[in-house]
């Protein structure tokens, strides 16, 4: 039912930094914009080349802070995969966006470095490897969303959700101080959500905020997926309708109130035609 993550969204306080930032320096590719009702834009879409997204809204004002915090509900960091770490390392510490440009191994088997972008988001860069305990081998992509992490009030009802609900496998755990810190949910090859437990706090909605908005799930068959969702307890906060992309799209929370967008790619939309 269940495809894999589409996209993830932000708002944005400078778009042309933010274009600049992802891709000038980490050479994702401009897809298309989506105008609003007044035929100004409203989105721009950077692609990966395989059918994933990053969601760039206009109209933020101010960052919020803290923007990087264990404490508080919901998105923490989102991190791209990479084909060549060390390249990509050379180029972002010629930035000046990292102190140094040598990358280590980490405890998962792979190398990953961390910059902000200009929202100050935290984003993680990785190159995976054949075997680390995220992937065992399976073939993933030489670019795209790797991961998207959230911290979690009740880890519990976020594991129901996204393991039982939404069909993700725990691939993989990560102990600190003798419990488990992290759980890796295998949304498909390559592709994770990491569930932190602790958060204490939600800041408060606020659309002139730069930062995360939402992330999109692509599904099969929008109707049967509402379905499933209604049949296991989800509220539909919206029902499913046609966006301005054309695609279908419907809305839900996770148990910690994150966004998620429900949706159904149509041969006739710019994503699909993007990868024509």
């Amino acid at each position: 039912m269940i495809k894999g993550i589409a996209h993830t969204a932000y708002f944005v306080t400078d778009m042309k930094a933010a274009l600049d930032f992802y891709c000038g320096l980490l050479g994702l590719t401009h897809a298309f914009t989506i105008e609003d009702d007044k035929g100004e834009p409203w989105i721009e879409y950077l692609g990966f080349g395989n059918g994933q997204f990053i969601e760039l809204f206009y109209g933020s004002t101010h960052v919020a802070e803290p923007v990087y915090d264990y404490k508080r509900i919901g998105y923490h960091h989102f991190c791209l995969e990479t084909a060549d770490m060390t390249a990509l390392a050379k180029k972002l510490h010629a930035a000046g966006l990292m102190e140094t440009d040598t990358i280590d191994f980490g405890i998962d088997g792979n190398r990953s470095c961390w910059v902000h972008d200009p929202d100050g988001n935290p984003v993680e860069i990785i190159q995976y490897y054949a075997e680390s305990p995220l992937v065992k081998g399976a073939e993933t992509p030489d670019a795209g969303i790797a991961h998207l992490a959230l911290m979690s009030q009740d880890r519990e009802k976020a594991l129901r959700f996204y393991r039982d609900i939404c069909g993700f496998p725990v691939q993989w755990t990560l102990d600190r101080d003798g419990a488990v810190w992290i759980y890796y949910l295998l949304v498909r090859p390559g592709q994770i959500i990491e569930l932190y437990d602790g958060a204490a706090e939600r800041l408060p909605e606020d659309s002139t905020r730069g930062g995360f908005h939402h992330m999109c799930i692509e599904v099969e068959d929008i109707g049967e997926a509402v379905k499933h969702f209604e049949e296991k307890g989800v509220d539909i906060r919206v029902l499913p309708s046609q966006g301005k992309d054309m695609n279908l799209q419907a809305w839900i929370d996770d148990p910690d109130g994150n966004k998620i967008e429900l949706m159904q790619i149509s041969p006739d939309s710019p994503q699909a035609k993007s990868l024509r």
